[in-house]
């Protein structure tokens, strides 16, 4: 019998960063016991993808809001392609040095280029292109239009030819159209999507069209059929030293999940072996409640107590947890104003849930494009100020009330919150996977709600609950289609669940989408906990090979114990080099990432963890193939597969002191409560 190996358990609320490692392993040894980890990551890995914010575009998009919801929808085609991300201004181009070092160069829209700056900035994109095999992916015209918007003298698309060998036709509209999968034998699109598979509908809408000029390799992967007969190009790829691709349009490429395989395509080739993910299941569901009844004083017991006491419902039903936005209030004459001896009490409650508590500002301003700088100061400072004093929080998020805001707007309230969750953004009203940040410059996460209000159906389209619950179901499946860990950030309200104004929500219609939900494989968390994964994300760095039966994954990164690394075939794990948290497809890293070697075949028997509860974190794990020890921060079930079937002993101390048997092979651990606990030992005797 080997000398058993330790399980330390973190447990911290959502509210505050959890506790945890860095610094590298812990490699702190157990006596008379010989332990193994994943080797760290090597300190030079770095980003291989950029995206670019052209301020030049920006100025001339739809509008400025618009264009950061595009950059931010192109984020998280990158999270889902599992590719950690540097973000770049026009400025950066103009530094051959830096931009030669990616792989893959992202503008989501580069049609507007300063005058002063367009000769330096064409120079160094084609020669990162021909000298340093950098490709590029862009959607419309490239590099074809001044700042003042006018078309660049002589022949505005000859940078476009000269680069990606692309070149513009024509464009329509309003029309109708469909963009359709066309070549999926392609490696970005192989097992992915079907042959003439409609991808996007449009309604009286504007394209453009555009084609190869025969000048380098290239392929059609998706073509636009028009009104039902006419056929033109909606994604070309090209290969000419680097991996290029163009989309006819901004929505061609935003509005559906057609980016992400096509990023893995130009920086690996072909779809890689895994992809990082930020969390271990099918989809990451953020519920943003915005809490417009908690700064009436005497609405406090009949409408956010019962909310409480459905929370803790659907807690246990689903282990499902809510982001909440209260109000404080600035009018005792009318009742607005927070009773703190009765509501900090009540909202240390909710956080003892797992739920958050953030700000939705003071006074719940409907018009915050209105307020000037002080007073959006006082809305969402001084509110958050007071909420943190008052119930014991340090750095919580955000959520803008009322009307959807401005960028400028958005930016004025960021540096007075942690985070920030603002309007809504979806297909035909922004771009439907807006999480991020905002601009190359900023520094803390925006996230832009992608399922309809539930007042937004019920309260201003009059819509019934049967069909709010079915219109959600679609944004659900439509979000998730063809997704690698979609997000769903779904807002709703505190009156809502029980019906308290009597307007005709009904709790069947949130309940069914919750279960919904949950069905489909997500995993429920905080804003707070998806903010910060999203800043680990992006810091984080991966580089992957692999071979017929090995994959190789080195991963570098101070914050990704929530994450794992997912198969992307139909083969299985069957052991991780030194390693010991994975089941059938999914590798569940620890702290700071490491080497992970991937084995693929028939299961081998190896003592692992198989399963980690929901929003847990894993800090360090060590083993040697029969014992294993591990630091985790969560709460719930752990279960872990033993070496052998029905082991002769099974010792645990520490912690809960106890398991519990779930067949021949399985055991879990149950940690009940949110808190720290002892470290624990787990002994595995087989026959």
């Amino acid at each position: 019998m080997n000398k058993p190996l330790i399980i330390t358990l973190i447990l911290t609320t959502v509210v505050t960063t959890a506790c945890g490692g860095g610094g590298g392993k812990d490699n702190t040894p157990t006596p008379n016991a010989t332990f193994e980890t994943t080797p760290n990551a090597p300190s030079n890995l770095t980003q291989k993808l950029a995206i670019v914010y052209s301020k030049t575009s920006e100025k001339n998009f739809w509008t400025p809001k618009s264009y950061a919801q595009l950059f931010m929808s192109v984020q998280t085609q990158a999270m889902m392609a599992g590719l950690p991300y540097d973000l770049l201004n026009e400025d950066d181009l103009l530094d051959i040095n830096k931009i030669r070092q990616y792989k893959t160069l992202l503008f989501p829209l580069f049609s507007y280029v300063k005058s002063s700056q367009l000769k330096q900035i064409s120079k160094n994109i084609k020669t990162a292109v021909t000298q340093y095999n950098v490709g590029i992916i862009t959607a419309g015209n490239f590099l074809t239009n001044t700042e003042t918007g006018a078309p660049i003298a002589g022949d505005s698309y000859s940078r476009m030819k000269d680069i990606l060998g692309i070149e513009r036709l024509d464009g329509a509209g309003p029309i109708n159209f469909k963009i359709k999968a066309s070549n999926t034998s392609h490696p970005a699109l192989i097992n992915e999507y079907a042959n003439n598979e409609t991808i996007l509908s449009y309604q009286q809408n504007y394209t453009d069209y555009y084609t190869p000029t025969g000048a380098f390799n290239s392929q059609i992967l998706a073509t636009q059929e028009i009104e039902g007969s006419q056929n033109r190009n909606a994604l070309i790829t090209v290969s000419n030293t680097g991996r290029h691709a163009h989309f006819s349009t901004v929505q061609a490429m935003a509005d559906a999940n057609l980016l992400w395989p096509v990023l893995q395509w130009s920086l690996w080739g072909s779809k890689s072996a895994v992809s990082l993910q930020m969390g271990r299941e099918k989809a990451l569901v953020t519920s943003r409640v915005d809490m417009d009844q908690s700064m009436f004083s005497s609405e406090v017991s009949t409408v956010e107590i019962p909310l409480l006491n459905q929370l803790k419902i659907w807690k246990n039903r689903y282990g499902f947890v809510t982001s909440n936005y209260i109000n404080v209030g600035n009018n005792p004459a009318e009742d607005e104003f927070t009773d703190w001896s009765v509501s900090a009490p009540l909202y240390k409650r909710y956080i003892q849930l797992g739920n958050e508590i953030g700000t939705h500002s003071y006074t719940h301003p409907h018009i915050t494009n209105s307020l000037n700088d002080a007073q959006i100061k006082f809305e969402f400072a001084d509110s958050r100020a007071i909420i943190e004093n008052k119930i014991g929080l340090t750095n919580i998020g955000g959520a803008v009330p009322g009307n959807p805001e401005d960028l400028k707007t958005a930016l004025t309230i960021l540096p007075h919150v942690d985070y920030l969750t603002g309007g809504y953004s979806a297909l035909g009203s922004g771009f439907p996977n807006a999480f991020g940040f905002l601009t190359a410059d900023a520094n803390k996460v925006y996230l832009s709600p992608n399922m309809s209000f539930d007042f937004t159906l019920i309260g201003f389209q009059k819509k019934t609950p049967a069909q709010a619950k079915q219109i959600w179901q679609q944004e659900f499946n439509a979000l998730t289609k063809h997704a690698r860990q979609a997000i769903i950030h779904w807002p709703w309200h505190d009156y809502g669940p029980n019906d308290t104004d009597n307007a005709g929500y009904t709790l069947d219609m949130y309940e069914s989408f919750i279960a919904n939900a949950k069905n489909y494989g997500s995993e429920f968390i905080t804003g707070k906990d998806l903010s910060l994964r999203i800043k680990s994300f992006k810091d984080s760095a991966v580089d992957i090979s692999s071979t017929a039966n090995t994959v190789v994954a080195k991963v570098k990164s101070s914050n990704s114990g929530q994450f794992s690394l997912k198969l992307n075939s139909s083969k299985t794990i069957s052991s991780v080099d030194k390693w010991y948290a994975y089941n059938q497809n999914t590798v569940f890293l620890d702290q700071d990432g490491g080497i992970y070697t991937i084995n693929l075949g028939s299961p081998k028997a190896v003592t692992h963890i198989n399963k980690l509860p929901s929003r847990s974190k894993l800090i360090s794990l060590f083993g040697n193939g029969e014992d294993i020890r591990f630091k985790f921060s969560g709460e719930g079930i752990v279960e872990i597969t033993t070496k052998c079937s029905n082991p002769s002993s099974i010792n645990v101390t520490g912690g809960p002191n106890t398991y519990q048997k779930i067949d021949s092979t399985k055991i879990s651990l149950n940690f009940p409560d949110n808190k720290r606990y002892a470290e624990t030992t787990v002994d595995i005797s087989c026959p």
